[in-house]
């Protein structure tokens, strides 16, 4: 776990941070929460709503950062791994998520994905070195997370009382039933080369 490893007291920016819901995690650092507030009417859990493209912080004023599940979001992902190397302090390390094979979600600001590959660039060019980038479940986390999501597709636009007992049958096979044995299954997809997405941790050179 990321905030175990850190510092008691450590300053600890969430970029991107939605409505500051991974501050329970950080309840032993500085928990600092940023975004310009798309997502939310209610930014009580923000420290600062403002461009996370251009952080009112000062130069290596907090001691770590994250950034889960946002750089997808942006037209320049670049600037804001820029910005994220300008506040953290040299030797500082930063946790990012991003997701790959996975649905369109929070439209219309959902602009693209990215390989290992063009992460690692990223990274290196924003002057970060990287530590890790793990791929989130190979092929058959990802049949899981399919297969699961089946009841909802499936009966989206139904309406009527006929459709009631339906979906949670369906549950029962896909969600309840085949996932967990897809899931079971993913020990034996060793390249990961299908994967709903990575965690990198990388460090502030």
């Amino acid at each position: 776990m990321f905030a175990t490893a850190l510092a008691t007291g450590a300053r600890v920016l969430d970029v991107g941070a939605g409505s500051g819901h991974y501050g329970a995690l950080f309840a032993r650092q500085n928990y600092l929460a940023i975004d310009h507030g798309y997502e939310q009417k209610d930014r009580k859990g923000l420290s600062a709503v403002a461009d996370i493209g251009a952080i009112p912080l000062a130069d290596c004023s907090v001691d770590n950062a994250i950034c889960m599940e946002v750089l997808e979001h942006l037209h320049e992902p670049m600037c804001v791994l820029l910005e994220i190397h300008r506040v953290v302090r040299p030797g500082g390390e930063v946790l990012v998520s991003t997701p790959l094979c996975l649905g369109e979600h929070m439209q219309p600001y959902d602009f693209q994905r990215y390989t290992r590959y063009a992460l690692q660039e990223m990274f290196v060019r924003s002057g970060f070195s990287v530590l890790s980038i793990q791929p989130r479940g190979g092929f058959f986390t990802l049949l899981a997370y399919l297969v699961a999501r089946i009841p909802d597709e499936l009966l989206r636009h139904r309406s009527g009382w006929w459709w009631s007992p339906v979906k949670p049958l369906l549950r029962l096979v896909t969600t309840y039933s085949l996932a967990p044995l897809f899931l079971a299954l993913d020990f034996a997809d060793r390249r990961r080369e299908f994967t709903l997405g990575f965690v990198s941790r990388i460090r502030r050179i």
